[in-house]
């Protein structure tokens, strides 16, 4: 008899080690997500700067700025994902993807996600303008951080990406110029 309580004892003891452990993980996975999330953002406005070798003193100050941004950086994008249902959330995330796969970038990119979302044209600018909060946010951020940049430094900063929009200049001739075409209309020999 004492053997079947000592026995049921452990067991239970057991039991109750399991479930603490069990939450301690899912604690720990909770907090490695948040740290990710907070991470990929603060890294995606670092990539900007990769090839710029701050200083100790310059990276605190660059990591200072980013979390002096974090709380509006988050505002921001729960504007965004406050716009979306869940369903639309996952379609987009889910076109995201399926873009990247296919290796559309830029504005290609963003065309095809926004069509495969299916938003009706009220909602789709609605979202379009809870986009421009965190690309704001991540404005400052950059000017912030440039800031604390010496002239040497700010001159390896690669140049910032040209759009293919509209009006966006001329189109250069190729070659050197001087060609012509000459387009000529043959009857038709059939």
């Amino acid at each position: 008899m004492l053997k079947l309580r000592l026995m049921s004892c452990v067991a239970l003891l057991l039991c109750f080690a399991t479930v603490a452990v069990a939450q301690d993980d899912a604690k720990k996975g909770k907090d490695k997500k948040k740290a990710r999330a907070a991470g990929s953002a603060n890294s995606y406005i670092m990539k900007a700067f990769k090839s710029v070798e701050m200083t100790d003193e310059q990276k605190k100050k660059a990591e200072a700025v980013l979390a002096k941004y974090d709380g509006e950086m988050k505002d921001a994008r729960k504007a965004v994902v406050s716009v979306l249902s869940k369903d639309e959330n996952k379609a987009k995330n889910e076109a995201r993807k399926e873009a990247a796969k296919a290796g559309l970038k830029g504005k290609e990119m963003t065309e095809a996600v926004e069509k495969a979302m299916g938003l009706s044209e009220d909602k789709m600018a609605k979202y379009r303008e809870a986009l421009k909060k965190p690309a704001a946010v991540t404005k400052k951020v950059k000017d912030e951080i440039m800031a604390l940049l010496t002239d040497d430094q700010k001159a390896k900063m690669p140049a910032p990406k040209k759009g293919k929009g509209k009006g966006k200049g001329k189109k250069k001739p190729k070659g050197d110029g001087n060609l012509q075409t000459v387009s000529l209309k043959l009857p038709n020999m059939t």
